[in-house]
């Protein structure tokens, strides 16, 4: 009788489950080992806290990039029509006939 009473305190180790993975068919290839993308998977269900920070960061740097890259891109353009406005029309001209030669 205690024996019996010793099996049935046993508690769990963890109280989150992994529910992602529905039966063991999915999990394991045709040689019953894991696929490579169970297990990123697993690891990435597993590391979700220190992963998702990380992902964040560099998804806002890369915004950040791209909104820079998008004024850079608009300062030059407006620079370079505040430029060609500023031109006489004689200096105009002759920036048209040095294109034309270099084709």
């Amino acid at each position: 009788m205690s024996q019996q009473a010793n099996t049935n305190t046993s508690a769990p180790t963890s109280a989150v489950r992994n529910t992602g993975v529905k039966d063991k068919e999915t999990v394991l290839g045709s040689n019953g080992v894991p696929t490579p993308s169970t297990d990123l998977q697993d690891y990435c269900e597993r590391n979700y806290d220190q992963i998702m920070p990380i992902m964040a960061e560099k998804y806002l740097q890369k915004q950040k990039q791209q909104k820079l890259s998008e004024v850079k891109a608009h300062l030059a353009f407006k620079e370079a029509s505040q430029q060609s406005e500023s031109r006489t029309p004689h200096q105009k001209k002759d920036l048209r006939r040095n294109i034309e030669a270099k084709r």
